[in-house]
């Protein structure tokens, strides 16, 4: 029989929801309502058993891209044989999640959300906008990891929540999850950069390309964990080419 691991990505949601599916998964709680530094990146994770579900808590960096990377690289070598990721308030974007999960625990790889179309060409474009130049897009993550070329058009699954089995994660070697992840880490790029607020002193918006040359690479933030709820698919090498 498999095992399965649901992955909860939490702030500051009711988690009630959780309580009636702990005799039928392994339940991975991660906690980012706390009071943990944003140069807490580095920290090794300390699980506690609470009632059959596992916490832990993480700084509160990166939305739940960060949650989700972070889970892969500190088990990577002891994933359960199915992961579901999701967020702590799922209802929001999939009103009936549940069935969905049970549905489709027999995929590799399945996003429990809408799909959508995207264009190469689109983020090829959006390297001019300054937000996209310092965070970085899929076009750019993409080339990054895998050394080539997004498909020309493609499907994706939006709003951070999917279903993936073990061996889909581990095709990729645990390098690409750990580059992925170090994004966020405040030690190397810059972090809290606001997307709408121009007034605020350190929008992205205000840096020019020296920073960026400082910083070695793509500064992180809510634009970064933002625009990987769109990557999934490709990190896994499941979109779908149109």
């Amino acid at each position: 029989m498999k095992n399965i691991s649901l992955i909860v990505a939490k702030y500051k949601e009711d988690l009630s929801w959780t309580e009636s599916l702990k005799n039928k998964y392994n339940i991975f709680v991660y906690d980012k309502n706390n009071n943990f530094s944003k140069d807490d990146f580095d920290i090794d994770p300390v699980y506690r058993n609470d009632n059959n579900k596992i916490f832990c808590s993480l700084p509160n960096i990166g939305r739940e891209s960060h949650t989700y990377l972070y889970h892969i690289v500190k088990n990577y070598h002891k994933l359960n044989d199915i992961n579901i990721f999701i967020q702590g308030n799922p209802f929001d974007h999939v009103s009936d999640i549940f069935e969905k999960i049970e549905n489709n625990l027999n995929k590799d790889f399945y996003p429990l959300s809408r799909i959508v179309t995207q264009k190469k060409q689109d983020f090829i474009n959006q390297l001019d906008d300054k937000i996209s130049f310092y965070y970085g897009n899929q076009y750019s993550l993409y080339k990054e990891l895998f050394n080539k070329e997004l498909p020309e058009k493609y499907s994706v699954g939006i709003h951070g929540m999917f279903i993936v089995s073990k061996e889909t994660i581990l095709k990729n070697d645990i390098k690409i999850y750990e580059q992925c992840l170090d994004k966020f880490n405040s030690k190397k790029y810059l972090t809290g950069f606001c997307m709408t607020d121009l007034n605020e002193y350190n929008c992205a918006k205000c840096f020019n390309k020296n920073i960026y040359n400082l910083y070695n690479g793509i500064p992180n933030g809510e634009g970064f964990a933002w625009m990987f709820e769109y990557f999934w698919d490709l990190l896994f090498h499941k979109q779908i080419n149109l």
